[in-house]
This record gives C-alpha cells, sequence and structure tokens, in this order.
C-alpha cells in the first residue's frame, strides 16, 4: 500500500487503495484498521460519485464493525450498501449483502429472520446464475440453529453427502 501511495497524483487520492487496504487490513485481523480505511473509501467514493465502489466500502466498513462487535453499525452500513447495489443492477452485490445482514441477524440470535435473508438471498443467486453465491448460501452458514430450516434448500448434492 505504501508503494501505491507514493505514486504521483493523481494515484495516492484514488479511493481504490483505501479499498484494497481496507480489504487487506480485514484478512489480517486488523478490524480497526480495515474500518478507517472502508471510511474514507467510503467518503471518498461518494464524493466521486462512483456509486459501485461506493457500495463496496460501505460493504467493507459493515464487516469491520461486525467484527468489532458493533453489530448495528454493521447493519448501517449493509443497508447503505444494499441500497447502492440495487441502485446500479448488481444483483449479486446485493445478494451478497442479504448473506451478510443475515450472519448479522443470526449472531443476534433472530434466526428464523436471518433463514428468511439466507431464502431471498439464495433465490437471487439461483435466478442470475450466480454459482459461487449459491455456495455460500447453502454452505457457509454460521449457526446450526438456522440448519434444520436450510436443508430443505441445499442442492441435492449437498443433502446426499450429509446422508453418506
Amino acid at each position: 500500500m505504501a508503494i501505491l501511495r507514493k505514486l504521483p497524483p493523481p494515484a495516492p487520492a484514488d479511493p481504490r487503495i483505501d479499498l484494497a487496504e481496507a480489504y487487506l487490513d480485514f484478512q489480517l485481523a486488523e478490524y480497526k484498521r480495515a474500518l478507517a480505511a472502508a471510511t474514507r473509501a467510503a467518503t471518498n467514493t461518494e464524493a466521486q460519485g462512483a456509486r459501485l465502489l461506493f457500495a463496496r466500502a460501505c460493504r467493507a466498513q459493515g464487516a469491520a464493525s461486525r467484527s468489532l462487535g458493533d453489530n448495528n453499525q454493521a447493519l448501517a452500513s449493509y443497508a447503505k450498501a444494499r441500497e447502492e447495489f440495487v441502485a446500479v443492477g448488481d444483483r449479486a452485490g446485493a445478494a451478497g449483502i442479504l448473506r451478510d445482514v443475515a450472519d448479522t441477524t443470526a449472531e443476534q440470535g433472530e434466526y428464523s429472520s436471518a433463514v428468511e435473508l439466507y431464502r431471498k438471498s439464495l433465490a437471487v443467486c439461483r435466478q442470475i446464475g450466480y454459482k459461487s453465491g449459491v455456495a455460500a448460501a447453502v454452505t457457509l452458514l454460521p449457526r446450526r440453529k438456522c440448519m434444520n430450516e436450510l436443508w430443505p434448500l441445499m442442492p441435492k448434492w449437498v443433502t446426499t453427502a450429509k446422508q453418506s
């Protein structure tokens, strides 16, 4: 990141650098730094009118906030991100946000709401042929309490594996 910031203008001010930094810090479990970088990216992309990047920055803010234990802020960030993903026509991004909100909702113990959000995400992913989104919706579920309600939604290969 330091090398990118040393490039001649306008490169150092590119909000994609902040977004990349947020992703990197998140992977390194540096959630406070990830949140700061995502916030910079959101501020700059919103000012530039870069709506898709703004949506991604808001999603990164949500993920960092959730990892820091601030689920209310995470949900607020996810709501902004979803609004932008829908506005720009990124259905896969909007479906991903539904999964993020479902994960957060499940963490708060609201399992029936989480299941409904997973179902909505799964339906959108199937509708647009987004196979990795389908896989995420049915295999990366965070709470066992949701599993009994979601087994009927899983693809046949997943339920067959469970039976063997």
